[in-house]
């Protein structure tokens, strides 16, 4: 698939209005665990809604049942898997469909596709120090874009050390965060932007309300992994329960961050009572 000059696929990209829904593949070519999703019916694709009458009309159902309809909610819908992304801060039309691309792989390829560790199947902790976790992603993208461009080596120390100088809650959030959003930003940001590490994603990404450095740091720590694999056998790591930050230290020759821990399968994600993450 051809890529234009600002970085995004030829033929994808469109304006998203109240009126619009889409459907979303996840692109065994970028992800290969994609092939294991198990699609709850006969549609192959997330169903993606901008608008909650739209959502409502379609499927039969009172509009009141979402009870926050400027919030994002995912999740099984009868036999389909549908996100609800509410477009309002979103800036434009190449925003909404690199987010909606991010949204569609938490649900199809993760919670559908892969096995979940149970300790990410909780609520994710309030951060104690913003500080210190932002200290912490910032490094994991200094020694991630330097090793992409240059010496391919990252320093082991350096990333053990900020990690270890976290508050305990602050290590659950960051290991919480990084086994949901890494694999989904990469995803998101190969799919829309392709596999460089400049251009329109960086743009794109800080025009999303919020602290993005999650998201650049662990897109890039991804990209890292995947310059440094002779295949994609680290993605089927990830799709087997391993997050995403052991994969990447491993790829550096590090030791692993969280280490093993207890995995399961996912039957089903209802649309009326959305997971944590």
């Amino acid at each position: 698939m051809a890529v234009t000059a600002c970085g995004l696929r030829a033929g994808v990209i469109q304006v998203a209005s109240a009126s619009d829904d889409r459907v979303y593949r996840i692109d065994a070519e970028i992800w290969a665990p994609a092939a294991e999703i198990r699609w709850p019916g006969d549609r192959v694709g997330v169903r993606v809604y901008y608008a909650v009458d739209k959502l409502a009309a379609d499927y039969g159902i009172a509009e009141t049942r979402v009870q926050d309809p400027a919030q994002m909610r995912l999740g099984q819908l009868e036999d389909d898997l549908v996100v609800l992304l509410p477009p309002g801060e979103l800036p434009s039309g190449h925003v909404i469909d690199f987010a909606s691309a991010h949204e569609a792989f938490h649900l199809a390829a993760q919670y559908y596709g892969a096995r979940i560790r149970t300790d990410k199947l909780v609520d994710m902790p309030v951060v104690s120090d913003k500080d210190a976790v932002s200290s912490f992603w910032e490094e994991i993208e200094s020694q991630a874009s330097g090793a992409l461009a240059g010496s391919g080596e990252i320093d082991c120390g350096r990333i053990r050390s900020a990690f270890d100088a976290l508050d305990e809650i602050d290590k659950v959030y960051v290991l919480h965060r990084a086994f949901w959003e890494w694999p989904a930003e990469f995803y998101a940001r190969v799919w829309a932007f392709g596999y460089g590490t400049g251009g329109a994603y960086p743009e794109a990404r800080s025009m999303i309300r919020g602290d993005n450095r999650v998201y650049t740091s662990g897109s890039t720590a991804m990209l890292y992994v995947h310059k440094r694999s002779a295949d994609r056998s680290w993605q089927w790591e990830i799709a087997s329960g391993r997050n995403a930050i052991d994969v990447f230290m491993r790829a550096g020759g590090c030791a692993d961050i969280e280490g093993e821990g207890l995995s399961v399968r996912v039957k089903r994600i209802d649309f009326f009572d959305p997971p944590r993450r």
